[in-house]
C-alpha cells in the first residue's frame, strides 16, 4: 500500500471521528429532561421528659416508725407518680442514722455498760414486697429495683416495712433512728 492511500485512511478516519464528536456534543447540548426540586416543611424534634414526683401532690411527710418492739412491724407508704412524658424505671435507696438516747434500767441489764450506738439501727430490717432489703444499718443499701413508672400515668403508691426481729432484746429500748429513702427514675 502506498503512503498516499495510508494518507486517505488516516485522513477519512480522522474526519468520520470529527463528524461524530460534533453530533455528540450538539446533542449533549441540546439534551432536556424534566426536573423539579421541592423542600420539606421543617422538621421538629422534641426530647421527651422524665419526671418523678413524690408524695404528689405536695412533698412527701417525713417517715416514722414508733414504738418498735422486738417482733413489731409497721409500713409506710409514700406515693410517687411518673409526670413526664418518657416511660420510666423506678429505683429506691436508703441511709440510716441511729443514736441511743439513754439507758432505761432494763437496757442497762441487758447491755453493761450502755454504749452510745443504735442497736435498733443494727436490728431493723426493710422489706419491699416482702422481701429483705437489708438492715437498717447495714450496707447493701441500694439502689434496689421497684417496678415500672409509665409516663402520664396515676400515682402509685410504694410501700416499705420495718420489722424488728424476735431475736432484739432490751438492748433496742429508747434507740432511734432516722431512714432516708431516695427514689430514683430511670428510663424504661
Amino acid at each position: 500500500m502506498s503512503v498516499l492511500q495510508k494518507n486517505k485512511k488516516l485522513a477519512a478516519g480522522v474526519g468520520v471521528a470529527a463528524v461524530a464528536a460534533a453530533a455528540i456534543a450538539l446533542g449533549a447540548g441540546t439534551y432536556a429532561a424534566f426536573s423539579d426540586t421541592e423542600t420539606a416543611p421543617d422538621a421538629t424534634f422534641t426530647a421527651g421528659t422524665l419526671n418523678l414526683t413524690v408524695g404528689s401532690p405536695t412533698a412527701a411527710p417525713p417517715v416514722v416508725w414508733e414504738n418498735l418492739a422486738p417482733g413489731s412491724r409497721q409500713t409506710v407508704t409514700i406515693e410517687v407518680d411518673n409526670t413526664g412524658t418518657v416511660d420510666g424505671f423506678l429505683k429506691a435507696g436508703y441511709s440510716a442514722t441511729g443514736t441511743e438516747n439513754g439507758c432505761a434500767e432494763p437496757e442497762t441489764d441487758a447491755e453493761n455498760p450502755c454504749d452510745d450506738g443504735s442497736e435498733l439501727l443494727e436490728q431493723a430490717q426493710l422489706y419491699y414486697g416482702g422481701n429483705l432489703v437489708g438492715t437498717l444499718g447495714g450496707t447493701n443499701t441500694g439502689p434496689f429495683d421497684l417496678f415500672s413508672l409509665p409516663a402520664l400515668d396515676a400515682p402509685t403508691n410504694v410501700t416499705f416495712e420495718v420489722r424488728v426481729p424476735d431475736s432484739a432484746g432490751n438492748e433496742i429500748m429508747t434507740d432511734t433512728a432516722t431512714m432516708t429513702i431516695t427514689f430514683t427514675l430511670v428510663q424504661s
